[in-house]
């Protein structure tokens, strides 16, 4: 085994201030806006209460004047919660902030799912477990979570592999099978009745 030096600028780069106030404990993630790649920075603490706002900054775009854009709020703070990019235009956070907690440990069960895209947020489903201060990470078609800090407050060790499942996982039915056979089948006849008429331009 050998390594290889890094080459071309690997230096660091300032991006400028984020926008909104100074924040802990928020999502930070990069997934693409259906154009190129950004990084979105969702909700957090800003030392008094758990704030909702979130924004993206555009990490190629061609021109160079690019500056930290508003997104749509997430339906309840997010602090402290594991989240991951997947597909292509998503972001999955698993748990959330309830508005009438006090503190870090008060977390919901709730996985949300942000559509970069479209802008919007939507609920996936609910989680079993409820941990914050540590990561997700998508992995083989599922997300993996490691260790965290409980509901309790106590450190945990366990890692929890998630897959998600479809519901509909055959959205056509024999019914719509029956009708689209049916309509197929109503256009030949169609055809045929219709091509039998047919003998000259004039006619058609």
């Amino acid at each position: 085994h050998s390594s290889k030096p890094v080459t071309g600028d690997s230096s660091w780069k300032r991006m400028g201030n984020s926008a909104g106030a100074a924040r802990y404990g928020a999502v930070f993630a990069v997934q693409n806006d259906g154009e190129h790649d950004s990084l979105y920075l969702i909700g957090g603490h800003d030392g008094r209460t758990a704030v909702t706002d979130s924004f993206r900054y555009p990490l190629r775009a061609k021109s160079r004047e690019v500056s930290w854009s508003t997104l749509a709020n997430p339906p309840r703070p997010i602090l402290l919660a594991p989240a991951a990019s997947v597909g292509q235009s998503h972001i999955i956070v698993f748990g959330s902030y309830p508005q009438d907690s006090i503190d870090q440990y008060g977390r919901s069960k709730d996985i949300l799912a942000y559509h970069t895209i479209t802008n919007t947020w939507t609920k996936m489903g609910e989680t079993p477990l409820r941990v914050g201060q540590t990561s997700a990470a998508s992995w083989k078609h599922s997300f993996v979570i490691a260790g965290g800090v409980g509901a309790d407050g106590k450190t945990r060790s366990t890692v929890w592999k998630a897959t998600p499942q479809r519901k509909d996982k055959d959205s056509f039915l024999p019914i719509d099978y029956i009708a689209l056979f049916l309509y197929l089948g109503a256009l030949v006849v169609m055809g045929f009745y219709f091509s039998g008429r047919e003998h000259s331009t004039a006619d058609f």
